[in-house]
């Protein structure tokens, strides 16, 4: 077991090779002082490449030299990198969460956030999902150490050794606050509430809707999670519930960090085990619940991008739906309110725009739920799938896509 030895991050970051592929830690994770050094050394690269994914922090990252010095690609586009995107200022890498860790084959630094050193150890806390894959094949590694980070369980702890620099840090992890859900997320949570039978393994996604629905299951000690992050919103069901669960992630604010810190019920582990659809479809009655900004007659949903240009990702949802249908009981649900925009525009369209991406397969989708009912796809025909999608959305504009609905073979 090696001294631990820190380094200034100037310093580090003068050993960076112009032309690097830079991979930057998500969700929760901020390292600060990284950062600030980074933008302060910007000038010395032209051909940098920083690659992300989801982040909650404010993209300090990005405030210096974007497009001169380097470029910059995310695979879930979020916060301030929404206005870039559409400006064409960022690029968009279209990968499903569990691929991720084996995306960057020639990654030439990572860069990670951990809690601080205790015999030859350090903790990822928050953060584990695919660090853990990216880690493998990282040239050089470079970890931000803060006291601010929880002890978390399960794959969360690699060695020193793995770390080639350290910086001192010991900033505030990002937070990012719960949503508050409305009427109608709650109306749609009730719903789907009718979905999940009894000893059913559930998987949720970010959103009121999700919230709502967590919020309903508390007390249900027959549910079991396995999904890819804890919020705030879910400490109630956790502390009702006699089951592990297995996570990628932790978001949320100090609330959450608190009730993982130590806590064996909740296991981390790297994403290719959290969403790898075999593991998901050892799971009986497993039941995936994931939002979309729109599907069409067909069922064929688009969650990443608003007029071609990405305003998300794609995220787990694709490996949740494939695990749900290899499942044993499984059931895959898209959940999402009827309209958007104020009621302007429907969210259930008679097809995908051209050059809309299809983040899930229409044969993926069993169960499309609205403020306004229950869709139920699987088993069957085009004509009758797009029937049922028509009689789930706003009134307002069910007739015109009725009328579509009733043209289809």
């Amino acid at each position: 077991m090696s001294s631990i030895v820190y380094t200034e991050p100037s310093e580090i970051i003068e050993q960076i090779a112009d032309g690097s592929v830079l991979i930057l830690p998500g969700g929760c994770t901020e390292p600060t002082a990284f950062y600030a050094a980074l933008s302060a050394g910007i000038g010395r690269f032209s051909d940098l490449k920083l690659f992300s994914g989801l982040q909650f922090g404010p993209y300090s990252f990005l405030d210096r030299g974007l497009g001169t010095h380097f470029s910059y690609t995310t695979w879930h586009v979020n916060g301030k990198a929404r206005k870039l995107a559409r400006d064409g200022l960022i690029s968009y890498l279209p990968v499903r969460f569990s691929e991720v860790g084996n995306a960057f084959p020639h990654q030439d630094v990572l860069v990670i956030q951990t809690g601080p050193p205790n015999n030859g150890k350090v903790n990822l806390g928050v953060s584990v999902s695919m660090n853990l894959e990216l880690l493998k094949d990282a040239k050089c590694v470079i970890a931000e150490v803060t006291d601010q980070m929880p002890v978390t369980c399960g794959e969360s702890v690699i060695s020193t050794d793995q770390i080639d620099y350290f910086i001192h840090g010991n900033t505030d992890l990002s937070e990012v606050a719960r949503p508050e859900p409305g009427a109608l997320e709650v109306e749609i949570a009730k719903r789907v509430l009718t979905l999940i039978p009894e000893g059913a393994c559930v998987q949720l996604g970010i959103g009121g809707v999700p919230e709502s629905l967590i919020a309903m299951l508390a007390g249900r000690k027959d549910i079991r999670l396995h999904t890819g992050m804890v919020t705030d919103g879910f400490i109630p069901f956790l502390e009702q519930s006699d089951h592990q669960v297995t996570i990628a992630e932790v978001f949320g604010t100090r609330q959450i960090f608190d009730y993982v810190n130590n806590n064996p019920q909740i296991e981390l582990r790297a994403a290719s085990y959290t969403h790898s659809p075999t593991v998901i479809g050892a799971n009986p009655k497993f039941t995936s619940i994931n939002s979309a900004l729109e599907i069409d007659l067909m069922g064929q949903v688009n969650a990443e991008a608003v007029n071609g240009k990405p305003v998300a990702g794609i995220g787990g949802s694709l490996d949740f739906f494939e695990g749900a249908a290899r499942s044993d009981g499984g059931r895959a649900v898209i959940a999402l309110a009827s309209t958007a925009g104020g009621g302007k525009h429907s969210r259930i369209v008679t097809q995908l725009a051209a050059g809309a991406p299809v983040t899930i397969p229409r044969y993926m989708v069993h169960t499309v739920v609205t403020e306004h009912g229950i869709a139920e796809l699987r088993g069957k025909s085009l004509h009758d799938r797009a029937i049922a999608l028509a009689h789930v959305a706003d009134p307002k504009f069910r007739d015109d896509l009725m009328e579509a609905a009733n043209q289809v073979p």
